[in-house]
């Protein structure tokens, strides 16, 4: 009965048995006991938009204690880390939670219990520009909240991208992507999700339309370096792609294009005395009003057309072959600079995601770096959805319906 939204992220607590879930429908978190699995039972539902919240966003949970993240009371506006118990009682001191930067997407809590992250999107409502500028309540500046849990009423410090005002060359270089019209670096980037090390000291949160990683040094709450991902050929033997839903066959092949990494989840493992990040590499393309050199603050402008309506490759266009696929118009290669405009057009196809996850080694040199790739899955997901799933290879969802 909850509606669409009414269920996307759930953090178990072993000590309660409880599960915490994010009511986007109702925007309340809903705790579930599931003491008896087979019986679960809602014990409360948490009404968030009292506290000022417009929007849940995400949830984590250790040792008995609930941190919820929300939006403000508008999503560019600061937003809300909320500290309760497995009871849904909040923090003594803190009724209406800590305040963060704008849009905190994800938030995650060390395994000693220290400290809470939360990744601050900063997403923006649009790229238009007011007396020939991006002002910030347009597109807020992206940020990294670390909360001290050890205080006896927990402190925040948020730390945004200014310290990397200057390196945006750099950034992209390394292989990262700052191409928000009008947009500073600062605000360009949009953190998106935290894993922390085992060892309780570092955080890396993904960078998602940005293609970067950022790692945090949680003592002194500082962003030390920026990672590139750069990106994935997949015209290579076992990192090819389907690109056709329109062929009418399962063909995974190598083909001349170039995936964005562009992850949205991140895992922090150590093995063998190094730290290494899983990211899952989703992918996410950019839709706002004047993105694309228009005026209207009300239509959006998308930079992921299809690749048959602005590439230039002829043996890419065809519906058959990745004509259907969609890629960007804002590609790493010309972005810096480079206007564009609903009829550019485009040779290379830099398309969104690998459909893959991905390795990389730790690095925690002060700096902008290319991230070093240990290991990437290929094309394999593909593969195994080919082999086990093979009528629902390529097909659409229905976010209405929940039907392919």
């Amino acid at each position: 009965g909850s509606g669409l939204g009414g269920a996307e992220i759930a953090a178990y607590d072993a000590s309660s048995k409880r599960i915490f879930v994010t009511n986007g429908a109702k925007d309340s978190l809903d705790i579930v006991d599931v003491s008896n699995v087979k019986k679960p039972k809602l014990v409360k539902s948490v009404d968030l938009k009292a506290l000022g919240s417009s929007g849940i966003q995400s949830v984590a949970v250790r040792d008995g204690v609930v941190i919820v993240a929300a939006a403000g009371a508008t999503k560019t506006a600061t937003g809300k880390l909320f500290i309760m118990d497995s009871n849904g009682a909040m923090r003594k001191g803190l009724p209406s939670g800590l305040t963060v930067g704008a849009l905190p997407d994800s938030v995650t809590i060390s395994k000693d219990g220290s400290y809470a992250v939360s990744a601050n999107e900063g997403e923006p409502q649009d790229y238009c520009l007011t007396s020939g500028a991006l002002s910030e309540t347009s597109d807020p500046k992206g940020s990294i909240s670390i909360v001290d849990l050890n205080a006896k009423v927990p402190t925040v410090k948020t730390v945004d991208f200014t310290a990397f005002a200057d390196r945006k060359n750099a950034i992209i270089y390394a292989g990262g992507r700052v191409f928000g019209p009008g947009a500073s670096v600062e605000q360009d980037l949009e953190p998106e999700y935290v894993a922390i090390s085992d060892d309780s000291t570092t955080a890396y949160v993904t960078i998602q339309e940005n293609n970067l990683v950022a790692t945090v040094d949680l003592a002194t709450a500082t962003i030390t370096n920026l990672l590139g991902l750069g990106f994935k050929n997949h015209n290579v033997y076992n990192t090819g792609m389907d690109a056709s839903d329109r062929d009418n066959a399962i063909n995974i092949r190598p083909l001349n294009v170039q995936g964005m990494y562009l992850p949205d989840a991140i895992a922090a493992v150590t093995a063998g005395g190094n730290t290494y990040m899983i990211t899952a590499n989703e992918g996410d393309a950019r839709e706002w009003p004047c993105l694309l050199g228009g005026t209207s603050t009300t239509t959006a402008e998308r930079e992921d057309p299809r690749y048959a309506d602005v590439g230039l490759d002829t043996n890419l266009t065809s519906s058959s072959v990745a004509g259907r696929l969609r890629v960007t118009v804002m590609p790493p290669a010309v972005v810096t600079g480079t206007k564009v405009t609903g009829s550019t057009k485009v040779t290379p196809a830099y398309s969104f995601g690998t459909r893959s996850f991905t390795v990389w080694k730790s690095n925690s040199i002060d700096g902008v770096f290319a991230a070093d790739i240990v290991y990437d899955s290929g094309d394999e997901i593909e593969r195994v959805v080919a082999r086990e799933r093979p009528l629902l290879f390529n097909s659409e969802w229905n976010t209405s319906t929940g039907l392919v």
